[in-house]
Parts: structure tokens; C-alpha cells; sequence
């Protein structure tokens, strides 16, 4: 058997995965303890950075900072994200930009039209590498809301048990469907790493 038949039979890697999650995440005092956090912070209609764009959302979104109240929560995610980007990505990754809170109401038929998360120019040597969405809501309280990441020709339905936290490649187009009924909370979140790699 010569060596190019081992490397066919016996990858040392199987082929990562576009969209990556863990069902059970976070329990249901912890999803509590994070909408206590955000009930802190005044709620603000979304935007986006460029003016043409305006019209791509509608959600309301409140910034958790990392502090005393917080310290909790991204110590958390940095457990969370090293395991899942071990496993599945490979991302050399410095470090996380602010949570987002974000609130998607069917009276206003709450959506995020598809985008994708990075920036044209890195922001301190640092590109967004991987993007995250924890589902705070149980599917039983709203309809629609359905996040969808679209990976070339693919369009993959993020799961929507309540706790999950799902990953993708920030540079994955993505995009949240109108909420319908009831409303759908969720963290969002970045994580950034040298842009070289």
C-alpha cells in the first residue's frame, strides 16, 4: 500500500462543518439571568452601518458589556467557542467584541435581511472569523424568526431549541425570516482573530 492511499482512507481531520451547535448550551436560569442583563440596558432600534442598508432590519437590540454583572456570561462563551472552534473551525481567534441582545417582534414583523457579519477592512489588525446566535426563546412562543445561513447554493435552518448556540463562519451570508407571532430573543456574538490566518 503505498502513502497516498493512507492519506485517501485515513483522514487525520473529518471536513468541518458550515453551521456548528450545541442543543443544550444553557439552561433555563442562565437564559434568564442573560434577559436580566439586557433589562438593565435600554432597548434601541438595530442598525446597520451603511445608510443604504437602513431598511435591511427590523429588531431592537441592547449592547452587554463585559463587567462585574457579565463576567459570568463570557466566561461561559470562551468555554463554549474554544471547544466548538477546536472541534470544527480551526480559527487562530484574539478575542470577542460586545454581545449583542437582540429582539425580533412580530408586531413590527422583526427580520434581518441576508448579510453577512464582516467588515471590508479589519478594525485593529482583526477580522470577524466567527459568528454566533444563542436562541433564547422556545419555539413555542413565536412563529417565523427562523434563522438561515447560506453557504453557496446551501440555505441551512439554524436549530431552535431553546438554549442551543449555533456558529458559522462570519462570512457566511445569513439571514433572519419575519417574525410572525410572538416574539424571538437571542445573544449574538463575534469573535475576531488576526487576519492573516
Amino acid at each position: 500500500m503505498n502513502t497516498s492511499e493512507l492519506v485517501i482512507k485515513w483522514n487525520l481531520r473529518s471536513e468541518k462543518k458550515k453551521v456548528f451547535w450545541y442543543e443544550s448550551a444553557f439552561s433555563d436560569e442562565e437564559i434568564q439571568s442573560i434577559k436580566c442583563l439586557a433589562k438593565k440596558i435600554q432597548l434601541k432600534d438595530a442598525v446597520v452601518m451603511q445608510e443604504e442598508y437602513k431598511e435591511v432590519r427590523k429588531s431592537s437590540v441592547a449592547w452587554i458589556d463585559a463587567n462585574a454583572d457579565s463576567e459570568w456570561l463570557y466566561k461561559k462563551l470562551v468555554d463554549v467557542v474554544f471547544h466548538a472552534n477546536s472541534v470544527n473551525f480551526n480559527f487562530n481567534l484574539a478575542g470577542f467584541e460586545m454581545l449583542q441582545f437582540t429582539f425580533y417582534d412580530s408586531a413590527v414583523k422583526g427580520f434581518y435581511g441576508s448579510h453577512i457579519d464582516t467588515f471590508s477592512q479589519p478594525i485593529n489588525y482583526l477580522n470577524r472569523k466567527l459568528s454566533f446566535s444563542v436562541q433564547l426563546s422556545d419555539p413555542s412562543e413565536y412563529d417565523g424568526g427562523e434563522l438561515f445561513i447560506e453557504p453557496l447554493n446551501e440555505k441551512i435552518e439554524a436549530i431552535k431549541t431553546k438554549g442551543s448556540i449555533t456558529f458559522f463562519e462570519s462570512t457566511e451570508r445569513h439571514q433572519v425570516m419575519p417574525v410572525t407571532r410572538g416574539s424571538r430573543y437571542a445573544l449574538v456574538g463575534w469573535v475576531s482573530g488576526p487576519s492573516i490566518t
